[in-house]
């Protein structure tokens, strides 16, 4: 169901770049203040990188098989939060205001094209951006 391809057989050079990911992410841990984590992060980064044919292929795998399994559960339910949560009180609203953003009820008329005012001075077709 999942629209992503995880590379289970990675090769040697996707497998350092992961542990040297991992290990700037334990950086950036360290400078928020995540003292308990960083270090462990610092570790798998630095034993990825190192070690990408042995120790590292087993936490590529292992931190690629938990990030599926969290983005394939937090996927649709932040999906369904913000379509719940905010475009259906949204159109809810325009539909109590009687807003018609896309013109949907037509007036009884002959045409259907609206009017537009087109400019007189021919230096506004010279910038259209």
């Amino acid at each position: 169901m999942a629209l992503i391809h995880v590379d289970w057989n990675p090769g040697t050079k996707k497998i350092r770049e992961f542990g040297l990911i991992l290990l700037g992410l334990s950086v950036v841990m360290a400078a928020l203040g995540h003292r308990t984590s960083a270090p462990a992060a610092a570790f798998l980064g630095i034993l990825s990188a190192t070690l990408p044919g042995s120790a590292g292929l087993w936490i590529y795998k292992a931190w690629m098989g938990v990030a599926f399994v969290i983005g394939s559960i937090l996927s649709p339910i932040l999906l369904a939060t913000i379509y719940f949560g905010l475009f259906t009180p949204l159109a809810l609203i325009m539909k109590l205001i009687g807003r018609d953003a896309l013109r949907l009820k037509r007036p009884a008329t002959d045409t259907y094209w609206t009017p537009m005012n087109m400019p007189d001075d021919k230096s506004y077709y010279e910038r259209l951006f």
